[in-house]
């Protein structure tokens, strides 16, 4: 199930699922709203694709990168590949969880 909200350095984005975006389009980070918009009319699997997609996106986009580089070819394997990990290693996220700075 995807969040409702999501905490990425110090701000939070709304994640809000819509049928309002093309077809063609996954999911959309529109940082002025603090928000990511999901397709809800694509398969699940996809929405996973298109939330961490858009979440390195944030994160790009917080260490400086403009929202308007030519970065989409590394976010898509970024957001794959990262999606796979966490999938594949659910105990990497529970050690993760765990350390305390």
């Amino acid at each position: 199930m995807i969040p409702k909200t999501i905490k990425i350095g110090p701000i939070q984005y709304e994640i809000v699922k819509t049928d309002k975006l093309p077809e063609e389009v996954s999911g959309e980070f529109v940082p002025e709203q603090c928000r990511f918009f999901i397709n809800q009319d694509h398969h699940i699997q996809q929405q996973d694709v298109a939330l961490i997609h858009e979440i390195v996106h944030a994160i790009l986009l917080q260490g400086g990168r403009s929202i308007e580089s030519e970065d989409e070819d590394l976010v898509c394997i970024l957001a794959h590949g990262l999606l796979q990990v966490l999938r594949n290693n659910h105990f990497l996220t529970e050690h993760l969880y765990r350390i305390r700075f």
